[in-house]
């Protein structure tokens, strides 16, 4: 570890990132390579990546990328020409347009009335919905974050100490009974963080958080919805019930406390950037939800991922639409996930400028609106931008990581709400009753279809309205723009309070 020399102003930091081996860990690395490449690169950050795994594995077969976050990912590039976009569109479905026309992101089904369903809404927007398989996607950031990132594996963070009084480096003790030296720890670590649950342990001992229990804001709660994921070989449903729309395009099936999400990706495997030609397998992704939502906000006991048998499965959609049914039958013991989320947090840092949140460690939200991994990426890019200013130092830390909170805690916690209510609307949970057939009708319309027909349309134009911020053009102002502005006026007014 490098030495940063006694005076006012240090650039070295070293930045210790516990990662769960997800996205968002993985997406700060990338976003400060990138920056390292530029010859321009103000600071020197050691970048340090402790997962707990003993590989980088991914749980979750796939993720859905819309136009805001693809134009964080399109952006990143490199000296020698190297770009993220490139890799992203390798592992694509084949003949994927990646331009930012309008298209087709999901067609609008409900499933649960019986053999024939009904499809009521086309959701066209631009860029459409970018889906992949997660571990290509993983695979993708990772081989442009480590190196230059080192690397550590089977490190399982256990807590932090501060090595002095004056909290100035924080001392890491892994499971293994290894510690390790940093300037930053970032908790890239997932929903069950032991980084998030220090750090609030330590905010409550200190009076800056008043909680009672502490565990309010340290366990995750059960959102009431339990989840069947499972790969479907796209030959097998063709075979199965030709010309299957989940092949073609994603799809959405609703029903009243269910629904089901599937769309079509290729997964490449571990060898799609090496030498050579690799043969894409084209899959359906199916995932398919039940919900209890009186149970909403409580705490199950027992593992929150297990295999389950297809029969429960297909006995929790019995009666539901044929396209359900075939892709349903398919399944050979899907996973069951119970989803979990996070309490809303006040904060994603503490006050000493040395701990700070990424990703669902902060922010862990349903999957209604497929943002999770879009809003630990957004966490990641503002954070990167912070920690590579030239004004970033073990001094100056505060007021980044002020700076980071000012920022994303709003945004994430309004995506948290919208993400809930999504899942909620595609389950006929909530506005459903609101909506009237009077309220559906365009005057002077005809609509063969019915008064269903148009209420569900309504429906549909009611999620859109909680949904457009994922393709709708980005403010003036970008996130890391009015990070680095508001860290930049914390840093003028305490240069006032010092000279008076």
């Amino acid at each position: 570890m490098s030495v940063c020399p006694t005076s006012s102003f240090c650039s070295f930091l070293h930045v210790a990132l516990h990662s769960g081996g997800g996205i968002g860990g993985l997406a700060l690395a990338l976003f400060l390579a990138a920056k390292r490449s530029d010859s321009a690169y103000p600071n020197d950050l050691d970048v340090a990546i402790y997962e707990a795994a003993p590989s980088l594995t991914e749980l979750g077969a796939g993720v859905g990328v819309w136009l805001r976050t693809w134009r964080i990912l399109s952006s990143v590039r490199f000296a020698d020409g190297e770009a993220l976009a490139r890799d992203l569109a390798a592992i694509a479905p084949q003949g994927r347009d990646m331009s930012e026309g309008l298209r087709k992101a999901f067609e609008f089904r409900k499933g649960d009335g019986g053999p024939e369903g009904l499809s009521f809404y086309t959701m066209r927007v631009p860029f459409g919905v970018l889906t992949l398989h997660r571990a290509d996607f993983q695979q993708a950031i990772a081989r442009h974050a480590v190196p230059p990132a080192t690397a550590h594996f089977g490190k399982r963070l256990v807590g932090y100490t501060y090595a002095d009084e004056s909290d100035s480096e924080l001392i890491l003790q892994f499971a293994d009974g290894s510690t390790a030296r940093a300037d930053v720890l970032i908790g890239a670590d997932g929903i069950r963080s032991a980084v998030r649950r220090e750090m609030v342990r330590r905010l409550a001992t200190r009076g800056e958080l008043v909680l009672d229990p502490v565990s309010d804001l340290v366990e995750p709660v059960w959102s009431g919805t339990v989840v069947y994921r499972y790969l479907i070989p796209r030959a097998a449903l063709e075979a199965r019930f030709p010309g299957h729309r989940a092949g073609q395009g994603p799809v959405v099936y609703f029903g009243k406390d269910k629904h089901v999400l599937a769309f079509p990706i290729v997964h490449s495997g571990p060898g799609v950037f090496a030498a050579g030609e690799t043969t894409p397998t084209p899959m359906v992704n199916l995932v398919a939800f039940v919900s209890e939502p009186e149970r909403e906000g409580t705490r199950i006991s027992g593992t929150w991922v297990r295999p389950a048998p297809a029969v429960d499965l297909l006995a929790a959609f019995e009666g539901w639409e044929d396209e359900v049914r075939a892709l349903l039958e398919l399944t050979e013991e899907p996973l069951l996930w119970a989803i979990h989320t996070v309490k809303p947090l006040p904060r994603y840092s503490d006050s000493n400028g040395r701990v700070v949140l990424l990703g669902d460690a902060a922010h862990a939200m349903t999957p209604h609106q497929g943002a999770g991994g879009g809003q630990a990426i957004e966490d990641a890019q503002v954070l990167a931008a912070l920690l590579a200013h030239p004004r970033t130092t073990r001094e100056t830390m505060p007021a980044v990581l002020r700076a980071y909170d000012a920022v994303r805690v709003p945004v994430a916690r309004e995506v948290v709400r919208t993400s809930r209510l999504n899942g909620m609307m595609y389950e006929f949970n909530h506005g459903w009753d609101e909506v009237s057939d009077a309220e559906a009708t365009t005057p002077g319309s005809v609509n063969p279809e019915g008064e269903e027909f148009r209420r569900l349309r309504r429906h549909a134009e009611a999620i859109m309205a909680i949904h457009d911020w994922e393709w709708t053009d980005a403010p003036a102002e970008s996130q890391p723009a009015q990070a680095v502005r508001l860290f930049q006026e914390m840093l003028v007014e305490a240069a006032a309070k010092t000279d008076t």
